[in-house]
């Protein structure tokens, strides 16, 4: 069975980043031509699954069976039925959820709302059970959201809203100061203006400020590192920004009149070359 492209849990060659890349890149798709984004993200431990409880995940799955024909002395194939159920932890446990939840993955897909580029349809992102949905409207978020109310009944499972929250990405000044009421099984999704998504920090802004100093520290090993904007090294400022500039042109303008006063007594020279006392004319 293949699973849909919009599921990156453990898949060869594609990893966290690189769901948080088609995030990101989807969500700049729309906040660059000035349309604000609805994101609601199913934080894992959102579903009552094996990984909690402890329960097996049954899981049908259509095989091939070898069939032996005796009159034409061939092999041939018949697809059958079976169940098969993981227990948590165990080797084919992943690959199972994947298989189960991939049908979500489906209908929420071919619902044709929510987020798209090029007339295809990106309204959901999922790394196994952690999901969030995309939209440019309440409207359309509302009826991905029924989608999983209605996939999760008819499959035994169950969201929990409190650790479900709601994130509405600003397209530049533009954003909206009140959201309408937005409920997962009735219980109304909490707005943030920040959340941490499969280990990455993803803001209302899309900046990368809190992951710049998340990855600092993973580095240096050190909690405790100050985060600053400009450092003296070696006698120059190094800054990230360019309101710290000017402090640096200042310096090299200081230092630049200090070694052309070490000429002085060249200058006093009778010696001197008259060029040297005449103004360039490109000066």
């Amino acid at each position: 069975m293949k699973l849909h492209d919009a599921q990156f849990g453990f898949k060869p060659g594609l990893s966290t980043e690189s769901a948080i890349y088609c995030l990101k890149h989807t969500i700049r798709y729309y906040t660059d031509r000035r349309t604000p984004v609805f994101a609601c993200f199913l934080e894992e431990n959102c579903f009552r699954d094996y990984s909690i409880n402890r329960t097996p995940v049954a899981v049908k799955v259509l095989v091939r069976k070898p069939v032996e024909c005796r009159e034409m002395g061939k092999q041939f194939f018949e697809c059958v039925q079976v169940v098969q159920r993981g227990e948590a932890g165990g080797l084919t446990s992943p690959k199972l959820f994947n298989l189960y939840i991939n049908g979500l993955i489906e209908q929420l897909s071919g619902a044709r709302v929510g987020c798209s580029i090029g007339g295809r349809v990106i309204n959901n992102i999922s790394y196994t059970d952690d999901m969030v949905l995309l939209s440019p409207s309440v409207r359309a978020l509302r009826r991905l959201l029924k989608i999983c109310e209605q996939y999760a009944v008819a499959h035994e499972l169950r969201y929990n809203a409190k650790k479900s929250e709601l994130l509405v990405f600003k397209a530049g000044t533009k954003t909206y100061n009140t959201v309408p009421p937005i409920t997962l099984d009735g219980a109304p999704l909490k707005q943030v203006k920040q959340f941490k998504y499969l280990g990455h920090w993803v803001t209302d802004a899309l900046t990368d400020n809190l992951e710049l100093d998340r990855e600092r520290r993973a580095l240096t090993g050190n909690e405790k590192l100050e985060i600053v904007d400009q450092y003296v090294y070696l006698g120059h400022v190094l800054s990230f920004g360019k309101k710290y500039q000017p402090k640096e042109i200042s310096k090299i303008i200081q230092l630049g009149w200090a070694a052309f006063g070490t000429l002085d007594d060249i200058l006093k020279s009778d010696k001197a070359p008259q060029c040297l006392y005449t103004e360039h004319p490109l000066v």
